[in-house]
């Protein structure tokens, strides 16, 4: 049966006349995320907000990157409601590593809620599984990951990936894990500079392409100061190297 997105939603989510949430709750699966600006197939974000307690989490497809998106709450944007995971692709496309994801799922005690309690990404090396000393060997899949040990997460709740955005904006060494998962461990991964780090950083609070003013003005706001800051440390050190060499020629040293 075809339907249309809000007929969906109403069909699946609601289950009394009232058309009050259901106490089923949900896990959203689909392909092309609503994050992305070039797209417009996406469910009306009204519903994420009306059914927040019963969407316990949304898979998604379609980008062939390891990433994921955060949706924020209609009325407040800072307040995030729900989680969409965006699982890799097997395909290369476009010079990855083939990949996929476990999830754990568990079921809350007495309150019958499955939500995402970890995933996993498992990957196979294609420059290990093309070399010659390979040839005829079955391909070896190992696992790059676990989201909550790389990320150091308490839970996998819409306000902890929240928080993760904002300590990568000031840990660059946990943006690298990030990024590295992100491009599957693909040894041709470009460098990320800052423009790079905001731009991905903004798609991860992007759950609706057009709140992207909203919700991604503190983190390029953060990212900036850290680049002038970054800067400015680099000047000084230079000018204090500059000094130093100049005190020695002279023979103040």
């Amino acid at each position: 049966m075809r339907v249309t997105y809000p007929d969906f939603y109403d069909v699946f989510l609601v289950t009394n006349p009232a058309h009050e949430p259901s106490v089923w709750p949900s896990l959203m699966v689909s392909l092309i995320l609503s994050g992305i600006d070039y797209c417009s197939l996406s469910a009306p974000h009204g519903r994420y907000c009306r059914y927040e307690s019963t969407i316990t989490a949304q898979f998604y497809g379609h980008t062939h990157y390891d990433e994921l998106e955060v949706f924020y709450d209609d009325d407040d944007v800072t307040r995030p409601i729900s989680i969409a995971y965006v699982g890799p692709s097997v395909t290369t496309y476009p010079d990855l590593n083939p990949g996929y994801r476990v999830y754990l799922v568990e079921k809350g005690a007495g309150e019958g809620v499955h939500r995402v309690v970890d995933h996993e990404t498992w990957i196979m090396d294609l420059d290990v599984a093309n070399s010659p000393r390979n040839a005829g060997s079955d391909p070896h899949w190992y696992r790059l990951y676990s989201a909550r040990q790389a990320y150091e997460m308490r839970s996998l709740l819409p306000v902890d990936w929240d928080n993760l955005v904002y300590r990568m904006v000031e840990d660059q060494e946990l943006f690298d894990t990030f990024y590295r998962n992100y491009w599957k461990n693909s040894p041709k991964r470009e460098a990320c500079d800052a423009e790079c780090k905001k731009r991905l950083l903004c798609d991860l609070k992007s759950g609706r392409s057009n709140d992207r003013k909203q919700t991604c003005a503190v983190v390029h706001e953060r990212v900036e100061a850290q680049e002038r800051s970054q800067w400015r440390s680099w000047l000084y050190s230079g000018l204090t190297l500059t000094y130093v060499w100049v005190r020695r020629k002279l023979g103040f040293a």
